[in-house]
């Protein structure tokens, strides 16, 4: 009976249907789908104009499009136009790319990752080759793409190319993972307008970021960019993060760990480095030359030399950050060294301790044209308690008993609100400086120029006051 009511009313929606509306219909009952239309096909091997596929299995005779993608990315870049997107189908692509065709303002070219899915551009075999060598050209965007195994640079721009944007990048086995080499020094052409995001470089041979030896960069920041060094190397050379020269340049929530000279080494004007920690260097933590520059909310410890240098002639502003456990014999900050270039540097509600047993030189070296304006910070010195704090004009040190009782404070007009005690950070031996309820940072610091939020995110205040150091709160 069921049979012959389904047959029936078949029977009276085939009567209302239109004549066309029967191919579609008929094979429905058969549990067949519908053929393609002509409309279904082309969707299926074009794509809307100015979108463009490379895929693994492509072919560089095809026509670029999702069902009929290019091979390689180095036909995709000879043929790609201002305002146009590449999309990277994911799989290994055994070459390396010289781009030489830029976009313009507002419609760069964008080498894209596919959604979910990742392109690997690897140069096993390949020898001495450049990973994207994009020489001087303009308005170009990467995103989503990893970079291995190539004997020179993973990225390299070789003169000023400006709106240049990398998103989502990684950079392994290669000598320098992001090279801007710009266009020369001093008032030469600048490679400006650049960004880099998300970026995760390790296991190269050379430095993480390098706008040099030439430069400058000018507008630059780079954001949550992690650089794991390979703990050896020239170590005048082999840097986390290294600006030769140029200006406007902000670095924030970015790691540098492991490298045989310097964690962030920036000649630049006018330069932010904000949330950013420096691990375990063989040479110096942190080291700025600019003027106008800023140090804030950010960590440098376990470096061979100097946590901390600013060098003459620049102006600087530290705020809240923490500088701690050099591992050789010498200065944990050297503020200005022997030069009559005037350097005014304000530091605020920052900690200042080296604890290492190995280290027993003068925590903070203040040079005689300094000038420093210091307040509300934590000093920590155990085995140099006698000098603390030692100042070129005068030649005289300062030690905890000085720091504490007044007499510094006295001599110089600073540091009214600061202390000399240990930080009771949460394990020192692990770099987890948190503080604990102990710490006599809690509550210590400044809020009218304390950043917010701290190294995790966290807004200050948490209680009746800022704390002093990168961290807010204990716990």
């Amino acid at each position: 009976m069921s049979r012959i009511l389904l047959l029936v009313a078949v029977v009276l929606i085939m009567t209302h249907l239109p004549a066309e509306a029967w191919r579609v219909f008929l094979p429905l009952l058969h549990g067949d789908r519908p053929a393609p239309t002509a409309t279904a096909t082309a969707a299926a091997t074009t794509t809307p104009s100015g979108v463009h596929y490379v895929g693994p299995d492509g072919d560089d005779t095809g026509p670029g499009t999702l069902g009929r993608p290019w091979a390689t990315l180095q036909h995709a870049a000879d043929v790609a136009e201002a305002g146009e997107t590449i999309f990277l189908r994911g799989g290994v692509y055994n070459e390396s790319v010289v781009i030489d065709r830029g976009g313009v303002p507002g419609a760069p070219i964008v080498f894209a990752a596919y959604a979910n899915e990742t392109p690997v551009l690897d140069g096993t075999g390949m020898g001495a080759a450049q990973g994207i060598d994009i020489g001087e050209a303009d308005w170009l965007t990467f995103e989503g793409l990893v970079v291995r195994n190539f004997g020179a640079f993973g990225f390299v721009a070789w003169g000023e190319s400006d709106g240049i944007t990398l998103r989502r990048m990684e950079f392994s086995g290669v000598e320098t993972a992001v090279k801007f080499q710009a266009g020369g020094t001093g008032d030469s052409p600048a490679a400006e307008d650049l960004l880099l995001e998300d970026i995760y470089a390790h296991d190269y041979s050379g430095s993480g970021f390098d706008c040099g030896p030439g430069g400058p960069c000018v507008r630059l920041t780079i954001r949550r960019f992690r650089a794991i060094g390979p703990g050896k190397g020239d170590d005048t050379a082999v840097d986390g993060f290294a600006v030769e020269s140029g200006s406007d340049v902000l670095v924030e929530d970015s790691t540098s760990v492991g490298h045989a000279g310097d964690g962030f080494d920036l000649k630049s004007d006018r330069s932010t480095l904000r949330r950013v920690v420096s691990l375990d260097q063989g040479r110096n933590g942190i080291k700025l030359w600019g003027r106008d520059s800023r140090l804030e909310t950010s960590i440098s410890a376990g470096n061979g030399l100097e946590g901390l240098v600013l060098e003459a002639g620049g102006s600087y502003t530290v705020l809240n950050c923490l500088i701690a456990n050099s591992r050789l014999y010498g200065y944990t900050v050297g503020l200005g060294y022997d030069s009559s270039l005037a350097t005014p540097i304000t530091m605020r509600n920052t900690t200042i301790s080296t604890a290492l047993p190995e280290n027993g030189g003068t925590l903070v070296f203040v040079a005689r044209a300094v000038q420093l304006d210091a307040d509300f910070n934590l000093y920590y010195a155990p085995n140099r308690a006698d000098a603390v704090i030692c100042v070129e004009e005068g030649d005289r040190c300062y030690g905890a008993e000085d720091i504490s009782g007044g007499t510094w404070t006295a001599a110089s007009g600073q540091d009214a609100h600061s202390r000399y005690a240990a930080p009771a950070f949460r394990d020192e031996s692990a770099h987890d400086f948190h503080p604990t309820v102990a710490s006599p940072g809690l509550d210590a610091g400044d809020c009218s120029v304390a950043p917010s939020p701290d190294l995790d995110g966290i807004p200050r205040p948490q209680g009746s006051g800022c704390d002093v150091g990168p961290y807010e709160g204990a716990g």
